[in-house]
């Protein structure tokens, strides 16, 4: 057997091919129809008390919103799965979408490409119509080259492919939204080369034709999933390319002749949707019925950790017997030895985790092998709790250096002055363009300077004066005269919340407007995974156990 060291090393290399809780990435899992199957791997429904969270995928949606991690991918599956078995509709393959992302998807020299072609106030615009134009052309492809679609395509005009010849691809397939993004950015040198293309009097053309033949035709469904991979890389410009996304879906909505026709169904961040908020279009999405946000907080996460459970094989059990958290981790509760106190196992584990499906998955999966190679090689679980530790220190410890990142390019991202393009230093705000990573990188820079705040404060539960000093400190730490509104981006990425009272804790939900921290309150707690990534950082009475409240 190996140390416990060294199978988690082993772990980070072979967690995608040993999946007892299932596979952490929805767009390399299996196929759609695995997602129906009952067991540790398929799609657990959520009970009722868990609002917010899809159960059948049958809901009327158009914009699925989340964090990393929390199921987007996911929920788009489920949603193809229920039209798959709809006769009366035409779906594009969302196989053909998954493999394309696998293979193909705009990268970040692509939107660096287009978001430089324009200032800063025109790029949200510039950005969604270029989704319009690339979605359109889609369609396009869908009716000339699809059989499914032979109908539409008899309706067409009969110099239509002559007459679009300029502004449609030449693909003899049908083909996805991002190879049409891709191919109109390849295409084009300059801001006015674009503006030139998007303006031409062929598209109001276009869109006159395409009306009349497809109101008459079946429902059309396409996807747009997946489209923030390389995120942190560039966080600003993917943030204006995810925002031109929802507007572009918004304004097909409201198009009367083919709103009801014409489907995109697409995922964004939930630090995207925040910023639509954030804006004068507050009233108009904030409670939209074609927008669904997987909320996510520490009780659903407990009971999909629990229903995981429920459907794993016996051998990935401790204590063979009932399917429960105390036979498969062989304990009910673990003790604190910093903090003095004993709590229960599903606690601990959900505290662990950012209270999203990947990280209860991911964890799963490494305890479960864990299980695994000491009953394949001595059967002795005398130190198994020991071992347990160490694991969820481990992957807590890599959960918040990674939602620290995240934080950190929330930051770059909302805070890049909007004079940066007019004076020429745009360019600093990714890594693209660093020569030194250390000064160059904001995103790493903050990343940084976020550890010094934090470790500043110095414990996990503070006062208001503690996080008011520390606002002060910010200003020193980030040398700007300002403290990037800090302590907001911790909160809306849920690592800083406040006590409520001596048992719980609030951090945000995604579900409400409110997305300033409050600072009239009289404590408040970082989340618990900080601790791990931070030695200095210290525990301060019980856990952090999180509730997060919804807009009434």
């Amino acid at each position: 057997m190996t140390s416990i060291n060294d199978f988690l090393h082993n772990q980070e290399k072979e967690i995608d091919k040993k999946i007892p809780f299932g596979n952490p990435d929805a767009s390399r899992a299996v196929s759609v129809e695995d997602l129906e199957k009952v067991g540790s791997k398929g799609f657990v429904k959520m009970q009722n008390k868990n609002s917010g969270i899809s159960n059948n995928g049958t809901e009327h949606f158009r914009v699925i919103v989340g964090k990393k991690g929390s199921g987007k991918t996911l929920y788009l599956r489920r949603y193809y799965i229920h039209l798959k078995k709809e006769q009366s509709i035409y779906s594009e393959d969302f196989e053909v979408v998954i493999e394309y992302l696998n293979q193909k998807r705009p990268q970040t020299d692509h939107i660096l490409k287009f978001s430089q072609l324009f200032n800063g106030e025109l790029l949200t615009e510039k950005w969604r119509i270029l989704w319009r134009i690339s979605i359109i052309r889609t369609i396009i492809t869908h009716i000339l080259h699809n059989n499914k679609l032979s109908e539409l395509k008899n309706k067409l005009p009969n110099d239509f492919k002559k007459k679009y010849k300029k502004i449609l691809s030449k693909a003899e397939r049908p083909i996805t939204v991002f190879s049409q993004v891709i191919e109109i950015i390849d295409n084009i040198n300059d801001g006015k080369g674009f503006d030139k293309f998007s303006n031409s009097i062929l598209w109001d053309e276009l869109d006159y034709d395409l009306s009349h033949i497809i109101k008459e035709g079946v429902p059309l469904y396409f996807f747009v999933d997946a489209i923030d991979e390389e995120y942190q890389h560039a966080p600003m410009y993917w943030l204006r390319a995810q925002k031109g996304l929802f507007y572009s879906l918004m304004q097909f909505l409201r198009d009367t002749s083919i709103g009801g026709k014409l489907h995109i169904l697409i995922s964004i961040r939930d630090h995207v949707y925040s910023s639509i908020l954030a804006s004068e279009h507050e009233t108009r999405y904030f409670d939209s019925s074609y927008v669904t946000i997987l909320h996510w907080n520490s009780d659903s996460a407990k009971y999909l950790l629990l229903e995981k459970i429920k459907h794993l094989d016996s051998n990935n059990f401790v204590i063979k017997g009932e399917n429960i958290i105390e036979n498969w981790l062989g304990t009910k509760s673990i003790s604190n030895t910093k903090r003095q106190v004993t709590e229960p196992i599903s606690d601990y584990i959900v505290r662990h985790t950012r209270s999203i499906p990947r990280d209860i998955v991911i964890l799963g999966n490494s305890l479960s092998n864990r299980i695994l190679e000491i009953r394949s090689s001595s059967n002795d679980f005398s130190n198994f709790e020991s071992d347990l530790k160490k694991i969820v220190h481990h992957y807590a410890k890599r959960f918040a250096r990674e939602q620290v990142q995240i934080s950190a390019n929330h930051l770059t991202a909302n805070l890049m002055p909007s004079q940066a393009f007019d004076l020429g230093i745009h360019k600093m705000y990714t890594s693209a363009y660093t020569g030194d990573q250390e000064y160059l990188n904001l995103s790493t820079l903050f990343t940084d300077k976020i550890r010094k705040i934090i470790c500043y404060i110095g414990k996990d539960r503070f006062s208001q004066e503690d996080l008011l000093i520390a606002k002060e400190y910010a200003i020193e730490v980030f040398e700007i005269g300002t403290d990037l509104n800090l302590f907001d981006v911790l909160w809306q990425n849920g690592l800083l919340g406040f006590d409520v009272d001596d048992t719980y804790s609030k951090f945000f939900s995604e579900r409400t407007n409110d997305f300033k921290l409050p600072l009239d309150q009289k404590s408040y707690a970082f989340h618990s995974i900080l601790i791990d990534l931070y030695e200095e950082l210290q525990p301060i009475g019980k856990p952090v156990k999180m509730k997060t409240f919804d807009a009434k």
